[in-house]
Parts: C-alpha cells; structure tokens; sequence
C-alpha cells in the first residue's frame, strides 16, 4: 500500500476550495447619488449605468462629479462600435436620454470627450446627430442660447425619440436633469 506524500506547504497557505472572493468596496458618490459597482459590461470593461438603480436627476456637471468621485468619467461615445452599443442598450432599457461625457464647441464645430484618447469629432463627421429638436431644427441647433436667460447647449445627450427621430445625439443645456453612463478612466 502506497503512503500518501506530504505536503510542504501548510494548509494556512493554500486557498481554500470554497472561499467567497471579496472585492475592494465601491468608493465615492455624491450627495445625489451613493456609491455603485459597475452594473454593464462591455468588452472588457465594467461601466456604472446610474438609471439602472434610479439616479436620474443629474446636471452635466453633477454627472461628470459623480463619474469622477468613483474615480471613472462620463462615457465618451468615441468609435462606432461604443455607440452601437450604447445605442443598444438605452432601447432595451427603454431609457429617454442620458449625458454623454461629450463637450459640443459651436465655434469649431465638434465634439470633444472627457476621455482625452478620444478624438474629436467634427459635426460634419457624425451621422448620429438629430435632424430635428426642440425647435424643430436639425441638431446641433444651440437653440437655448436664443432663450431668456441665454445658457449655451455645450452638452451632448443622447435622446432616444424625443422628437420621433430615432436614438440620437442632441445638444442640450447643461442644467437640464438626466442619468448618466460613467466609463473607466483610460
């Protein structure tokens, strides 16, 4: 009868079969909204989604502190493929709109990203872009800086058929309340 061998390494140091893997916690969040793990994954990636558990009322800028205070930025809609995806799911959400981490200049006439590997992109080039807003007008249409107070439209948004147009991208005021998508920071 064979002997069984012995083991140099004590039981201490070998991982258990059944342990539970913790993770490190969530960190950050804002007054508006706590702290969450990332809720859609895509390529690789885990993204924070924040209408999948009710944040929803947030201006750009509290959307950009929200994304930054988790140690993430709002999601740049930066090749096609991430658009097609994103497209995707605010359908299958059902969702109306959410903020993009897009910065629309009217004077250069594109579309910069917080993701600084992003490229930017002229209004020309974009095939996602509305043909028709609040004021009936093709997008980017700045209409709000035609408003009492004047407030530039220098936020992208994607809305999906607000104007019976599709899921596209708008240019919006940035005081205007929406959920956001935060992405990890490149």
């Amino acid at each position: 009868m064979r002997q069984p061998v012995q083991s140099s390494f004590s039981s201490q140091s070998q991982p258990a079969q059944n342990a539970i893997v913790t993770q490190a916690p969530v960190t950050g969040g804002t007054a508006k909204c706590g702290p969450q793990a990332p809720n859609h994954f895509w390529q690789g990636k885990g993204y924070v989604v924040t209408w999948k558990f009710g944040c929803r009322d947030f201006e750009n800028h509290e959307a950009r502190e929200y994304c930054q205070s988790m140690g993430m930025q709002p999601v740049s809609l930066d090749t096609p493929a991430k658009m097609n995806e994103f497209n995707r799911l605010i359908a299958q959400d059902a969702q109306r709109f959410f903020w993009t981490g897009g910065i629309v200049n009217h004077n250069s006439r594109t579309v910069g990203w917080w993701n600084s590997n992003a490229r930017t992109i002229g209004f020309d080039e974009s095939p996602h872009w509305s043909h028709t807003g609040g004021a009936g007008l093709p997008q980017p249409d700045n209409r709000a800086a035609g408003e009492n107070p004047p407030s530039q439209e220098t936020c992208l948004a994607i809305l999906n058929n607000f104007y019976a147009d599709g899921i596209k991208w708008h240019d919006v005021a940035c005081h205007h309340k929406k959920p956001t998508v935060c992405e990890p920071i490149n």
